[in-house]
């Protein structure tokens, strides 16, 4: 008996001395770390920005469950100045411009410049060069419950070369009134200029936990995805002939070519049980969601996406984030939705296999 004593006290002085403290693997870290970033105080930066948000009878998270999806920031070089200048949305309030003056410091351009907004519901902003004139604009998307509809109108601020600009989306046929999340550039029938992708979701929140497995093969003014293709002076819908058919709760885009033939294609992050869509160009003004043959899985909630080349092979790799929590005991404690009889009807509905969980799609 004291010789199993003895034992198993120098195991545990072993074991004591192979692990290093919590304290001394922190310290460790610490003493060799290199900060890469500091934060900037907006006293230093003069960025003083706030994105508001107010709930009442109307409009709260019970009736209205994207009330917290919006706000953003656009960067870019409006002025060609050759620094990036910075547009905030606010989901509920005032967006604001700001200038670039250098040295990490900015001045609050936004009544001068003319691109003052303070209607509607705004969700996200794109700076882009939608008149190919060598400046960049600014596309603003709009969404929420609102009482009037051409509240919900995207709008188009072109850059008039003189720092400012002036709101023009109805004349080039892009103040789509949709619930839209955000706008993305593609030259997707390889013309020469860039047409616009406009992600949009669903306001029927009821019904996010209904799996169907009827083909969303219709198009819907207000809750599809839309395509716009540039005609020049003008933008022209054609969703439809591009056989898009995303009619989801769209959260974010990302335009790339995926399968590197030359042509751009698109990948849609889709929340709740609609799965997400990687629409292939098929070179004929028309695409095909290739989801199921191009990935083995997705994020069951997917929020956002985004693509780089993340092992130098020269092809574009994705990420999907979902709802993640911080913790493991957290994200199993979030994992309600997830049972096995859903999931697997999902699967055989050809929903794909959505895990609630981020993911990174190497490209092969």
């Amino acid at each position: 008996m004291k010789t199993r004593i003895v034992s198993i006290i120098l195991l545990l002085l072993l074991l004591s001395c192979s692990q290093p403290s919590k304290k001394e693997n922190n310290s460790e870290y610490t003493d060799n770390a290199t900060t890469l970033y500091s934060k900037i105080n907006s006293e230093t930066s003069q960025l003083n920005f706030t994105n508001v948000i107010k709930e009442d009878v109307d409009f709260n998270f019970l009736n209205y469950t994207y009330i917290y999806v919006g706000g953003g920031v656009a960067v870019g070089d409006i002025d060609n100045d050759g620094l990036q200048d910075l547009y905030f949305v606010s989901s509920m309030g005032a967006n604001k411009l700001y200038k670039n003056k250098g040295d990490l410091k900015f001045e609050d351009i936004t009544n001068t410049s003319k691109a003052e907004d303070y209607t509607g519901f705004s969700t996200g902003a794109s700076m882009m060069d939608i008149n190919n004139d060598g400046w960049l604009d600014i596309y603003v998307c709009k969404a929420g419950s609102v009482k009037d509809d051409n509240a919900r109108r995207n709008l188009l601020f072109i850059n008039q070369k003189d720092g400012t600009f002036k709101e023009e989306a109805k004349k080039w046929g892009l103040d789509d009134p949709g619930y839209s999340t955000q706008a993305y550039q593609l030259d997707y029938d390889k013309d020469g200029d860039l047409d616009l992708y406009i992600v949009n979701y669903r306001y029927d929140f009821k019904n996010n936990t209904t799996i169907s497995a009827e083909i969303q093969n219709q198009i819907e003014e207000i809750t599809s995805d839309q395509l716009y293709r540039n005609d020049g002076t003008t933008f022209t819908k054609v969703t439809g002939e591009a056989k898009l058919y995303n009619k989801a709760w769209g959260l974010a885009g990302a335009v790339g070519d995926f399968n590197n033939d030359g042509w751009d294609d698109i990948y849609v992050s889709n929340d709740f049980l609609e799965p997400d869509q990687l629409y292939i160009n098929q070179k004929d003004g028309t695409f095909k969601n290739e989801i199921n043959s191009r990935v083995d899985h997705i994020s069951f909630y997917s929020m956002g996406s985004d693509y780089a080349d993340l092992n130098n092979d020269l092809l574009p790799d994705l990420i999907t984030v979902d709802m993640t929590a911080e913790s493991h005991q957290r994200s199993k404690q979030n994992m309600a939705s997830m049972n096995t009889e859903n999931f697997y009807k999902m699967v055989a509905i050809g929903y794909n296999h959505p895990y609630m969980a981020n993911m990174l799609h190497y490209n092969k």
